[in-house]
């Protein structure tokens, strides 16, 4: 607000009436009362006080600036009560933004969330585009692969998901299935367009071992290798979570490497001490730690 700092100044010598008692009830120095005073006079054309040598009083532009900067006050005062009050309540909307995988494992925290809070609405918002949580996008997000490094995130691991080598039953039958680092010139493979993606341990792997002209596929996520991989495209990495016990897809062992894909739970730090936020990581603890 324009000359609010003036406007105060000038509000606190209209109700105590001298330059000094206004100095100390806004811990200010005189000289600057007297300077707020005289910036917003100027700014206004016109006289908020008669001078005497018994102190300030209001004119009635003065009287009208101090019933304004009264009220402005109470407004002022209420806003804060009100940001409090939402600052404690489980209320609005919460929304979490995550990864199509991820959706399983916080699934049960959100319907225990909204059981224990019927005031509020949860949103879950998936897919490969990262929330941006500085503007809002997100309360909590949940990231899979290289940790985020933005110093206004709060990042708390969430679940580690082991990985594995697969290809379709179809595919075996069709194509074979690779014996040897040296088979891997004659196979099909998929792989990420993601970089955090590829900056994973078991990627990086795969593309030291795998001639160029192998990689013959690439999607975003895991779910759409998993459904490329199903297809008989060709060969792929999907998380052990996702396969469970399906008899159409057949992992690639023979490497004896164990592989492993890092999760994270990521909220923005102005926010992550909110009711709202703090009541869905407590459910959330409790769910993983049962």
């Amino acid at each position: 607000m324009k000359n609010w700092n003036e406007i105060r100044t000038a509000a606190s010598v209209a109700r105590t009436g001298t330059v000094s008692a206004a100095a100390q009830e806004l811990q200010i120095h005189r000289a600057t009362v007297n300077r707020h005073i005289e910036v917003l006079e100027a700014e206004l054309g016109s006289k908020l006080f008669l001078r005497s040598a018994r102190g300030y009083t209001p004119t009635d532009l003065g009287e009208s600036l101090l019933r304004i900067a009264n009220a402005t006050d109470s407004q002022f005062a209420e806003l804060s009560r009100m940001a409090r009050s939402r600052a404690g309540a489980l209320q609005g909307v919460l929304t979490i933004a995550a990864l199509d995988m991820l959706v399983p494992d916080i699934l049960p925290s959100i319907i225990k969330y909204c059981d224990q809070n019927q005031n509020i609405k949860v949103q879950l918002i998936t897919g490969p585009t990262l929330a941006r949580l500085e503007y809002g996008d997100a309360d909590i997000a949940f990231r899979i692969g290289v940790m985020p490094s933005d110093p206004d995130y709060v990042v708390v691991p969430f679940h580690e998901y082991s990985i594995g080598l697969f290809v379709s039953s179809d595919y075996a039958q069709r194509r074979g299935i690779p014996e040897s680092y040296e088979d891997f010139g004659s196979h099909d493979f998929i792989t990420s367009t993601e970089e955090r993606h590829r900056k994973a341990p078991f990627m990086a792997w795969l593309l030291k071992r795998v001639p160029a002209d192998s990689m013959r596929f690439s999607c975003n996520e895991m779910p759409e290798v998993m459904r490329a991989v199903l297809a008989g495209v060709g060969i792929g990495f999907i998380p052990h979570s996702l396969v469970g016990d399906r008899e159409d897809l057949v992992e690639i062992l023979w490497p004896r490497k164990r592989w492993s894909i890092k999760s994270w739970r990521v909220t923005h730090a102005d926010l992550h001490r909110s009711a709202k936020v703090q009541g869905f990581l407590k459910v959330l603890g409790s769910i993983d730690s049962a």
